[in-house]
């Protein structure tokens, strides 16, 4: 049978709210009371229900992660790994626990109603989504990363527009004129008619960048693909180009690990990188590195991402005011993945050189 505070008091003499006092509030009592209480409970065996002391102090010791997709998926794409050690750094150092928080069967809603946390870091949201009003009903302090910046949510994030501009703008200059642009399949909006958040930072910024050189995403040389942000959406976007955009000679991907599955799905099709198709990422994954050859990608800091998110969050949970929005400064990493084109006549490309490997 469960030892209960009653059972503490009966065998002290103490009153019930002096016993909650010694596991509670100790100072509130005299030590020498708090050492007999605390003794007794030992001898008795007593466990203190971690629920109820949460609630009693009005505070979870745990912030939540709400995560777009589901775990397994999640945690296969390393830039989201590397954003969830950065939270998980934060909660190292404050003694606080980590929930991540997936769709349940397929409803993020129903995941942040039932969410038992001090406060929330979000991925990729709009102010305006049903979520985000869900939070706000909720009165529960929470941390945007990658979505839309809003004056009164504080948000983690990069120039996303800027940072697509320097990947196009990159492959624009080495002579590239047929091009692929493969977006996140989650960065349309339900009608799948327009972009949302990052995608349509993104996409303005490829836009930005093909406008420069007299070109435009709906020009017949540009391909556009949606596909999942993983290896297998990677691999099917290389099948598509190679099937039905075999002119194509260059590609910018919104995702390192959709990138990593194009290399694959190259690779499988007796091709290579960057003699038959030179590729741009975004993310820099430490994979990114590793890939043969290299792969030139934009890079941007998820650890540090989502260590200021998580000290962001800290800080509202506290009662505390906080500066935002937080904005990272972005940089191309330049490697091997791109192939030099010389542009004749008519918009013609001749192969010229690949990029030398380029310090950090």
């Amino acid at each position: 049978m469960r030892v209960t505070i009653n059972d503490i008091a009966k065998a002290t003499g103490y009153s019930k709210t002096t016993v909650s006092f010694a596991f509670n509030a100790p100072r509130q009592i005299s030590a020498e009371a708090r050492e007999k209480i605390v003794e007794t409970a030992t001898e008795l065996g007593y466990v203190p229900d971690p629920i109820a002391r949460s609630l009693s102090q009005r505070n979870l010791g745990t912030i939540g992660l709400l995560l777009p997709h589901p775990i397994p998926f999640a945690l296969k794409n390393p830039y989201m790994v590397r954003l969830i050690s950065g939270l998980g750094h934060v909660c190292n150092d404050e003694g606080l626990s980590l929930t991540m928080l997936p769709p349940k069967r397929g409803d993020l809603l129903k995941s942040v109603r039932g969410a038992v946390v001090d406060g929330l870091v979000t991925i990729g949201l709009d102010p305006e989504d049903e979520i985000v009003q869900i939070i706000r009903h909720r009165h529960m302090p929470f941390v945007s990363i990658d979505g839309t910046i809003a004056p009164d949510v504080p948000s983690i994030g990069v120039d996303d527009r800027r940072a697509a501009d320097v990947a196009m703008t990159h492959l624009l200059e080495q002579g590239h004129r047929r091009i692929g642009i493969v977006m996140l399949e989650e960065s349309r909006s339900p009608d799948l008619e327009a972009y949302s958040g990052i995608g349509l930072k993104r996409m303005h910024g490829y836009e930005d960048a093909l406008a420069r050189f007299g070109m435009s995403s709906t020009d017949p040389e540009v391909a556009i693909f949606h596909e999942p942000c993983s290896v297998e959406g990677g691999r099917r976007a290389a099948q598509l180009l190679i099937e039905e955009y075999p002119e194509t000679t260059g590609v910018v991907s919104m995702s390192d690990i959709i990138a990593v599955g194009i290399y694959q799905g190259v690779h499988s099709a007796g091709l290579r990188i960057p003699e038959d198709l030179s590729l741009v990422g975004f993310d820099d994954i430490q994979e990114a590195a590793l890939l043969s050859p290299p792969l030139t990608t934009v890079h941007q800091p998820a650890e540090e991402k989502g260590r200021r998110a998580g000290e962001l969050l800290v800080r509202m949970i506290a009662g505390s005011a906080v500066e935002h929005p937080v904005e990272f400064k972005c940089r191309l990493v330049r490697r091997q993945s791109v192939l030099t084109l010389t542009v004749g006549p008519g918009g013609s490309a001749a192969a010229g050189s690949s990029e030398p490997v380029a310090g950090r």
